[in-house]
């Protein structure tokens, strides 16, 4: 889904992608490093809320930010004919 939203004509100046994600969420850990794996993209990680401002039981969140995102021709008409054939 993140992919086909990226590949959309409105996003082709979309040069990075910024998230925060608890070190535990490992299912979204993952989904953020697939992503960056497939627009060859760097992950940069940091600290950017910390528990404490979150409350009872909150683990610090982490700042993903990916970038820059190589878009591609070939990765858009995949994307759409995946999304056509759905």
């Amino acid at each position: 889904m993140l992919s086909s939203l990226i590949a959309r004509p409105e996003c082709r100046e979309v040069t990075y992608l910024e998230t925060s994600i608890t070190p535990s969420n490992t299912a979204s850990n993952r989904l953020f490093e697939r992503l960056a794996d497939q627009y060859d993209a760097p992950v940069h990680t940091e600290p950017f809320i910390d528990a404490e401002l979150l409350g009872d039981q909150h683990e610090t969140e982490i700042l993903y930010r990916i970038g820059p995102l190589r878009h591609s021709s070939n990765q858009r008409e995949s994307l759409n004919a995946n999304f056509r054939t759905a």
